[in-house]
């Protein structure tokens, strides 16, 4: 029988994301998953998030290259790799495995906690005291190089972009205000999807992150630190970029330029995790939206947020 809810029992922001999230569940495309990742964002991650003069603005397809604007040619194909991706979808953006089964012998989808290094907390302390970061190295059967289908190294489905405006001694703002842009919050990279995914699913995306994140780190210099959350569907996890971490960025030069590739891919990804969150995630890695496991991890991954926005806290 099927479950039975009132009006009442959900909150209007609750049922627009149970509709949405409905909605794309029922598509073929990635497009719709966009509506429900930006409620995600705006009513979970990001509501009163900071007060002025700090403010926080969610962007869809904001490029993170300079000089670049919502579309550019060069992204239309796989970094490293010529001609058209083959995808023939209009999203082109699809989540699936290629591998084959000599590739990929297990017999259960491996869990999260096979991609990664067990018992190699990050040496940073932070100021919360759970949220500490696990290495991720390459899973022995991940593809090294991109996944297929077109996919956008310069311009993340979404960004969060933190600002600081300008005030008087007094507290007025004179208009137009001034403005500084602090740097991103964090950048989301949403798929569609067709099957239930894995810990591999994920881990196939980071080539694609790890290259947003390059750009992202060469157009804010000043940031030391960026998250990320990767979306198959419903279903998504966190990883956070340290610049220490990252090989240094393609120049500006390089970026502008369609023909550059970065020929040899580092040997693994420097994304890392939350540990909190393999706890509330479990063997898998990952939780899928209107869960609790989900709305507790969001908001440890907005916790982190505000710790590395270095704002006020929440009281």
């Amino acid at each position: 029988m099927a479950q039975l809810f009132t009006l009442q029992s959900k909150s209007p922001n609750q049922w627009n994301l149970h509709l949405s999230i409905l909605n794309a569940d029922n598509d073929t495309r990635e497009a719709p998953w966009y509506a429900a990742w930006n409620l995600v964002l705006q009513e979970q991650i990001f509501a009163n998030f900071c007060q002025p003069p700090y403010l926080t603005v969610t962007y869809p397809q904001f490029p993170v290259s300079r000089h670049i604007d919502t579309y550019h040619p060069a992204d239309d194909i796989i970094d490293g790799e010529g001609g058209d991706s083959g995808d023939e979808d209009d999203d082109g953006e699809s989540y699936r495995i290629t591998l084959s089964p000599s590739q990929h012998p297990q017999t259960t989808p491996p869990s999260r906690n096979h991609l990664l290094r067990s018992g190699a907390p990050s040496p940073e302390s932070y100021r919360h005291p759970s949220l500490q970061l696990l290495d991720t190295p390459p899973a022995p059967w991940a593809n090294k190089h991109s996944p297929p289908g077109r996919k956008s190294t310069r311009i993340p489905d979404f960004a969060q972009l933190l600002y600081q405006i300008e005030a008087n001694s007094d507290g007025t703002v004179p208009l137009p205000i001034k403005y500084q842009i602090l740097g991103l919050s964090l950048i989301v990279e949403v798929k569609k999807c067709t099957i239930h995914p894995t810990a591999l699913s994920f881990t196939n995306i980071l080539p694609q992150t790890d290259r947003q994140v390059h750009r992202v780190f060469t157009t804010f210099p000043h940031m030391r630190k960026l998250g990320v959350i990767i979306a198959i569907g419903a279903y998504w996890t966190y990883f956070e970029y340290d610049r220490d971490d990252v090989r240094p960025s393609p120049s500006e030069s390089e970026q502008n330029d369609t023909t550059f590739t970065e020929d040899t891919p580092p040997p693994s990804s420097p994304a890392k995790v939350l540990t909190p969150l393999n706890a509330v995630f479990g063997p898998d890695g990952f939780a899928r939206l209107e869960t609790p496991q989900s709305d507790e991890g969001l908001q440890l991954v907005r916790i982190r947020l505000k710790e590395l926005s270095g704002i006020e806290r929440e009281a």
